[in-house]
Order: C-alpha cells, then structure tokens, then sequence
C-alpha cells in the first residue's frame, strides 16, 4: 500500500491517504480477524471485501495500538476508539483508502469522479444549493456538495438524515487546488462544521470537523 499522504494539522488532525495496490489475499495474511469479522466480511460482495480489509489494514499500520482490542462500533455504526479524545473517520474509493485521526469530531470522504452524479444530484442538492454550481464545473460542485454532506453525517453518525433537507452549505467556489467552507446539519439541534474539499487526480476529498 503505497503512501500517498500523510499530513498532520495544526489542531491535531492526522489524515493518511494510501493508494491500494494488493490483492485480497494479501490482507488475508497481514490481518488478524476476529470470527465476528470474518463473517462480516465474508458477508460483503468482493470489491466491498477489498475495500474494507485495505482500510482495517491502513489503521493498523498508522496506529500503534490493538485494533482488534480498541475500535468499536456503537448503536449506530459509528466506528470509535476507546481510549479518550481520538475520533476515527474512515473512508474508500477503488484505489484510494483514507483515514483521519483527531481531537475533534471528524468525518471524510473519498470518491472518484463519476459523470453518473449529475443524475442524482437533485436527491442532495437543495436549490439554494443549486443557484451557485458553476455550469461548466457541475461534476465537480456536485461531487464537492456530496462528499461535504457525507462527510458531515460520518460526523455525526447517526441515522435518518436526509441529505437535501437536513444539511445545508454556505456557498463556495471550487478550486481543486483546495478550499475551505462551511456547514450545518439540523436534526435535534443544529450542528456546524468546517469542510475542507479538494480534488487530486479524479478523485474528490473532503473532510468535516465538527465546531465545539
């Protein structure tokens, strides 16, 4: 698994973003699965497989601890770890595996562009939101808009969100060198989020932190 990136922030965020380059059957010998894991994975179709042994694989080469003994999934399907102030967010696309470690509530994203998006897009695209997608830009706005509003529901990792109307963004331009923006997702109250998007090679990332 080649390093693609490993940065870290100024707040304390560590994103590690690894291209897949292996089989499955190299995770199958550098993994330790519980029977509890084999089951689900055996129960996933065999891209899913790849994807999520490549990203269990990525956290325990980036984390000095015993994955198996520490992460946990609660009620909801978060993932989270036991010891205090880590939040866990995982994410992949085809080639690409992510994972961010911080102090503060996180959630990323990764996907590869696809031209299909323009056809859902109105299932997560309010009109407020739709009134500044550059026209000749539009893949790239609405992939930005999706990756923001699932990154955000990571974060806040709960269900029955509706992406189109629970969660709004403020306006931004898109620049794949990267930016930063902002965003709310109102359910039982309001939560506020700062997102951080870019695009390299056809891929789009984004990452949501959310504010105390």
């Amino acid at each position: 698994m080649p390093l693609f990136r490993d940065n870290i922030d100024a707040d304390g965020t560590r994103v590690v973003i690894w291209e897949v380059s292996e089989d499955q059957s190299f995770f199958n010998e550098g993994l330790l699965l519980s029977h509890l894991e084999n089951e689900f994975v055996l129960s996933l179709n065999k891209k899913r497989q790849l994807e999520w042994m490549a990203s269990r694989f990525l956290m325990q080469k980036v984390m000095d601890i015993d994955i198996q003994a520490q992460l946990r999934k609660d009620k909801f399907g978060k993932p989270y770890l036991l010891q205090e102030n880590v939040h866990i967010s995982i994410s992949h696309s085809h080639k690409y595996s992510a994972l961010a470690l911080s102090p503060k509530i996180i959630g990323i994203d990764i996907q590869l562009e696809l031209d299909k998006i323009t056809r859902i897009a109105h299932k997560f695209i309010s009109d407020k939101e739709a009134i500044y997608i550059a026209l000749d830009k539009q893949t790239e706005y609405m992939h930005t808009i999706w990756g923001a509003k699932e990154s955000m529901y990571k974060a806040y990792g709960r269900k029955s969100v509706e992406f189109k109307l629970d969660m709004e963004l403020d306006p931004f331009v898109f620049n794949k060198e990267g930016f930063t923006f902002t965003g709310r997702l109102k359910k039982e109250k309001s939560f506020h989020y700062d997102l951080k998007a870019e695009k390299f090679e056809n891929y789009h990332f984004v990452i949501a932190k959310e504010r105390p």
